[in-house]
């Protein structure tokens, strides 16, 4: 999950019977806030990853606020906000752990 993977991704053309390629992987759920008054803006930790690096993601059409371990199937994307770029992952499942 770096800028360098990220950008040659979304330089790739993706659609209908070549869709973009998924990943997944256990997180915890640091922070989220509900945006757009239907999605989910997250920063993730990756379970495995002591760290403390953190990740942005977003769960479109998701208001409902997520526990706090889960395994999410994620695209990975580049983000330029307010003239700050990262990597943010695009979720497109999410199971809870227990």
């Amino acid at each position: 999950m770096n800028w360098d993977v990220a950008a040659a991704l979304d330089k790739q053309v993706w659609g209908q019977g070549f869709p973009a390629p998924l990943f997944s992987d256990e997180f915890i759920v640091k922070l989220q806030k509900v945006v757009g008054e239907r999605h989910l803006k997250l920063s993730l930790q990756k379970a495995d990853d002591h760290t403390g690096r953190m990740i942005d993601a977003i769960y479109f059409q998701q208001a409902t606020f997520l526990p706090t371990k889960v395994h999410i199937v994620y695209e990975l994307q580049t983000n330029e906000f307010n003239g700050r770029q990262s990597v943010q992952l695009n979720v497109r499942h999410c199971i809870p752990i227990e």
